[in-house]
């Protein structure tokens, strides 16, 4: 009987401890936040240009990554960060040093 006691104890300890786990890698940390913000400006500036004219913007929308620097605006910079970094190797530029 005792040992039920302390199987379940520590079942119950494992389980919040794996799940505070998939939280905190859920949850990204400022330094990934912080490059992904200097993604977005890098894209947004030379690659994916969105103010032009209704004719220029349906010639050079990129979905993917209008999709990414959205993800990355709201705070997702887990899914956004490998696409930009794509985006911008495709195109030739250097990727800014990783915090």
């Amino acid at each position: 009987m005792r040992f039920r006691f302390l199987a379940a104890g520590t079942v119950a300890t494992l389980v919040l401890f794996s799940a505070a786990a998939c939280e905190h890698a859920r949850v990204p940390a400022r330094a990934d936040l912080e490059y992904c913000g200097t993604l977005v400006d890098l894209y947004v500036r030379y690659v994916g240009p969105w103010d032009l004219g209704p004719r220029q913007l349906a010639q050079r929308t990129d979905i993917e990554g209008q999709l990414a620097v959205e993800q990355c605006r709201a705070g997702d910079a887990v899914t956004s960060i490998p696409v930009l970094e794509r985006k911008l190797l495709d195109q030739g530029f250097t990727l800014p040093p990783r915090p």
